[in-house]
C-alpha cells in the first residue's frame, strides 16, 4: 500500500500523472475492477464454507470461523492485458475485499450488491466531476446507492490503517453513524502517461428511493460555516440560523448521541478531524404515511414533523499533519483557536459532541444519556496552589470530563478556597461505564489573548462504574493529584433514566 505501483526499475507511479490514458473509459476501468474483485471474494467465501464442512475438529471449525469473521489485511492485484488495437493494459489492486465484504456483517456491503450496483453489467454510473488531467473523479452507480470517489496516497493509506479498528467499532456499535465503506481500490494504467489513483467505494448515507428536498454538512462550528449563493447544502450556521433541529423520540436520539459520541472518539484515535455530519431532510407528502424511530431500509422518521431524516459521518480521512498544525496556529493567532474548522482532533471531537446535544438534536432540554444523568453539586477547593504569585492570586474554576462530555463551572477570581453554588451536569452513557469522571481544577489566564493556556492546579478521578453503584457520593477534602497542595470537595449524584 505504501507503494501500490512500484515497477522492477524501481520508479514510484503512486502520484498522479498529467494527461492520465484512457480517461473517458474511468467508469468501465472501475467496473472491471470491482467485478473482478467481487467475484473473487465469491470464490473464497465458497472455498471457506466449503473447508469449513470439511472439518471435524471443533477447535479448527471455530479457527476458522474466527478466521471469517475477522479477515486480516490483505491485498489482491488483478491485470488486464492491452489490446491489439493499442489500447494499454491495467493492474488493478483491490485491499482487504473480505474485510470490508463483512465489516457490517454483509449487510450492505456484500459482493453480490457490489456486482448488481457497479459490475461491468450494470447500467453507466452517475459521473458528478472528473479532471481529465489529474485523474480524480467522484460519480455514484446508477442506483445512487454506492459512491465512487477518487483519494489521495495519504488518504488510502490512512483508511488501510483504520480497517481493523474500523471494524470492530462498527460491530461494537452496530448504530455508529460512521459511513460505511464497500471498498479501497488502486488503478494503475499501464504506460508513460498512465493513470494511477486510488478511489473507494462508500455506500450512500442517503435512500436512493427518497427524494432529498434539504442538505446540510455539520462540522460542529458557526465561523466560516455558512453556504455561499450559488450553494445548495447548507452549513452549520444555516441550520443554526433556521431553528431546525432533528426531532426524534426518546429513546432514538439518546442511542444516536451516544453513537455519535462513540464514533468521534473513535476517530480521535487517528488524530482526524474536519469530518462533518451530512443530514439529509425528505418531505413526506401530506397524505403519506409515518412511521417511529428507525426506518426499515434506513433513516429515521420524524416525530412530529412529516419528514424522514438521513444522517452519516463522512470525510474522515483528514490527518492532523503539520499543514493542517500550522493552519491551526494560524487561526489560533487570529483569535479562532477553539471555533474554526483546523483545530486539535481532541478539540475538534469534543466541540462536535456539544453541538450534536446544544444544536442538532432535539432533546427537550433534557440532559439525559442512555443510561441516565450526572449530577455534581456543592464543589469547592480548599488551600490551591497559587499560580499567579507572587502578587496575584488563582482564578480558578473546575472541568469535569467523561469521554467526550465535559462541562465547567465559572471561574471564580483571586481565591485560593473557592466554593461553586451552580452545577455540573453531564450525560451517562453505556460506554461510560468503565471510564473515570476526571475532575480537573484549572487557573484562568486574565489575559484573553492567552486564553487555552491555563494552568493545572491539579486533578481528582474516579471510576464512573463507582459512582453508578454508589450514588450519591459526597467527596471530602480529596487531595489534587499532580500538584503540591489541595484539596477537593463535591457531592456527586446519579440520576438514572426512567423506565417505561
Amino acid at each position: 500500500l505504501n507503494d501500490p505501483g512500484r515497477e522492477s526499475s524501481g520508479a514510484s507511479v503512486g502520484r498522479t500523472r498529467t494527461e492520465p490514458a484512457m480517461t473517458n473509459d474511468v467508469p468501465t476501468l472501475i467496473k472491471h475492477c470491482v467485478g473482478d474483485s467481487a467475484r473473487h471474494s465469491n470464490f473464497r467465501r465458497a472455498a471457506l464454507a466449503s473447508l469449513k464442512e470439511t472439518l471435524s475438529n471443533a477447535a479448527a471449525k471455530k479457527a476458522l470461523q474466527h478466521f471469517c469473521e475477522w479477515l486480516p489485511l490483505e491485498m489482491h492485484e488483478f491485470q488486464r492485458p492491452g489490446n491489439e488495437d493499442g489500447s494499454p493494459g491495467v493492474r488493478f489492486r483491490a485491499f482487504s475485499a473480505g474485510l470490508f465484504a463483512n465489516v457490517d456483517g454483509g449487510k450492505v456491503t456484500n459482493p453480490e450488491k457490489l456486482l448488481e450496483s457497479m459490475g461491468e453489467r450494470s447500467p453507466p454510473f452517475q459521473v458528478m466531476s472528473t479532471n481529465s488531467k489529474s485523474g480524480e473523479f467522484f460519480c455514484f452507480s446508477h442506483d445512487k446507492f454506492f459512491l465512487i470517489k477518487t483519494v489521495t496516497d495519504a488518504e488510502a493509506r490512512l483508511l488501510h490503517s483504520m480497517l481493523p479498528a474500523y471494524q470492530d467499532h462498527l460491530r461494537t456499535y452496530p448504530k455508529s453513524v460512521i459511513v460505511r465503506y464497500a471498498g479501497l481500490f488502486h488503478m494503475k494504467v499501464e504506460g508513460a502517461r498512465g493513470l494511477s489513483k486510488f478511489f473507494t467505494i462508500m455506500v450512500s448515507s442517503f435512500d436512493p428511493t427518497r427524494k432529498i428536498h434539504e442538505t446540510f454538512d455539520v462540522k460542529g462550528s458557526l465561523y466560516n460555516r455558512k453556504k455561499k449563493e450559488n450553494e445548495s447544502i447548507g452549513k452549520d450556521q444555516d441550520w443554526y440560523d433556521a431553528g431546525r433541529r432533528l426531532q426524534l423520540p426518546d429513546p432514538v436520539w439518546r442511542e444516536l448521541l451516544a453513537a455519535h459520541e462513540a464514533d468521534a472518539a473513535f476517530l480521535m484515535r487517528f488524530n482526524v478531524l474536519d469530518y462533518s455530519l451530512l443530514i439529509g431532510v425528505h418531505h413526506l407528502s401530506p397524505d403519506e404515511p409515518r412511521g417511529a424511530g428507525y426506518r426499515d431500509g434506513g433513516g429515521l422518521w420524524a416525530q412530529g414533523a412529516k419528514e424522514i431524516y438521513f444522517i452519516g459521518l463522512i470525510d474522515f480521512l483528514i490527518g492532523f499533519t503539520l499543514k493542517k498544525q500550522a493552519e491551526h496556529l494560524v487561526r489560533a493567532a487570529q483569535g479562532h483557536a477553539e471555533d474554526a474548522s483546523c483545530v486539535s482532533p481532541e478539540t475538534y471531537a469534543f466541540r462536535q459532541v456539544k453541538f450534536l446535544r446544544d444544536s442538532i438534536f432535539e432533546t427537550g432540554g433534557s440532559s439525559h444519556g442512555t443510561l441516565g444523568t450526572l449530577r455534581i453539586t456543592q464543589m469547592a477547593g480548599h488551600d490551591l496552589v497559587n499560580m499567579d504569585g507572587p502578587f496575584d492570586l488563582s482564578d480558578p474554576y473546575i472541568v469535569a470530563t467523561i469521554g467526550l462530555q465535559r462541562a465547567r463551572t465559572p471561574t471564580v477570581r483571586n481565591n485560593l478556597n473557592p466554593k461553586w453554588s451552580c452545577e455540573i451536569v453531564l450525560p451517562i452513557n453505556a460506554c461510560h461505564r468503565d471510564m473515570q469522571l476526571t475532575l480537573n481544577m484549572m487557573d484562568e489566564d486574565s489575559v484573553a489573548a492567552l486564553r487555552g493556556s491555563d494552568d493545572a492546579m491539579g486533578s481528582v478521578e474516579i471510576r464512573v462504574s463507582e459512582i453508578l453503584s454508589s450514588s450519591p457520593l459526597q467527596i471530602k477534602d480529596l487531595q489534587l493529584q499532580g500538584v503540591s497542595k489541595g484539596r477537593l470537595s463535591c457531592h456527586i449524584a446519579f440520576e438514572p433514566v426512567a423506565v417505561a
